[in-house]
């Protein structure tokens, strides 16, 4: 199933703006708005060896692309700009996970055809010190946004409904302030609200989620495959994301979300945004510096 992708993803100011203005937002088909994926990439710049600091730093100083801003953050939503003007990458960004027969095999539709591969094939790429620069610096700035992508549960699931957009789903206003705009999507709901309920500045809502992963957590969330790491986030949609008892498969009709559900939501959003910052990391740090120690 594709996602629609008629939308450009609004600036970090712009959607905290729409908000207040009581705009109901459209239906994106991005995973996280900006702000979500700056989050994840602020977390994981802390847990950046030096080794892989010096080699992000070679390749930023390398990209004169000026579609979003040339920092570490401002570079993990440049994948959606990209994927603007070059729809064939629109399924790189997710994995329709059926809630009821998940089959990665059936969701990926061959080799490269979805969020899984295509992280596992740039991570690769970006390992691989014989990769030529251009490609290099595309698999670098794809990896910095697939590895948030993959964390959003809407993205790794689908319930006939094109990952919850056309879901339709209303808050009341005190739940988050009497700005909040009371109807939105499904998709939308968890990929900009709950992050801005969360905070409205990255860098500090980054350092504030940064603070609450433990030693251990850290350790434990480093593990594991994008495989793994995306049937982790189906299973976050399956018991959290579609718990909310609106009518299935875009039959249409608005579904008040409760208090107790935004609760989970947000809690299970926090969460996903501090996994896959460490997750980055762990990339970053496994790719660019061996990649390094091979051309030392």
């Amino acid at each position: 199933m594709t996602r629609p992708t008629n939308r450009k993803k609004k600036a970090a100011i712009g959607i905290s703006a729409a908000f207040m203005a009581g705009v109901v937002l459209p239906s994106p088909a991005f995973a996280w708005g900006n702000e979500g994926h700056q989050i994840v990439a602020l977390i994981a710049q802390t847990m950046l060896t030096q080794r892989t600091t010096d080699a992000v730093q070679e390749i930023l100083a390398e990209d004169k692309d000026g579609s979003t801003g040339s920092d570490f953050a401002s570079r993990a939503t440049w994948a959606d700009e990209y994927r603007e003007k070059h729809k064939e990458t629109a399924s790189w960004h997710f994995v329709n996970l059926e809630l009821k027969n998940p089959s990665i095999d059936a969701a990926c539709r061959g080799n490269r055809s979805c969020i899984i591969r295509q992280l596992d094939r740039f991570a690769a790429e970006l390992g691989d010190p014989a990769t030529p620069k251009k490609e290099r610096l595309l698999a670098f700035k794809m990896v910095l946004h697939l590895a948030g992508d993959i964390h959003q549960p809407l993205h790794a699931a689908d319930s006939h409904d094109a990952g919850g957009n056309c879901e339709k789903v209303s808050t009341p206003g005190a739940v988050f302030g009497s700005w909040w705009t009371t109807q939105t999507t499904l998709h939308s709901f968890w990929d900009t609200a709950m992050v801005v309920a969360i905070g409205t500045n990255p860098n500090k809502v980054a350092m504030q989620l940064r603070r609450q992963i433990t030693p251990a957590q850290a350790r434990a969330w480093s593990r594991g495959t994008p495989t793994q790491w995306a049937l982790e986030s189906y299973g976050v949609a399956k018991n959290i994301a579609y718990r909310f008892n609106g009518p299935p498969d875009c039959q249409g009709g608005v579904t008040p979300l409760s208090p107790a559900y935004i609760a989970a939501s947000k809690g299970a959003v926090a969460i996903q945004l501090e996994k896959a910052g460490v997750r980055l990391a762990g990339l970053l740090n496994g790719t660019l510096g061996r990649a390094q120690r091979r051309e030392d």
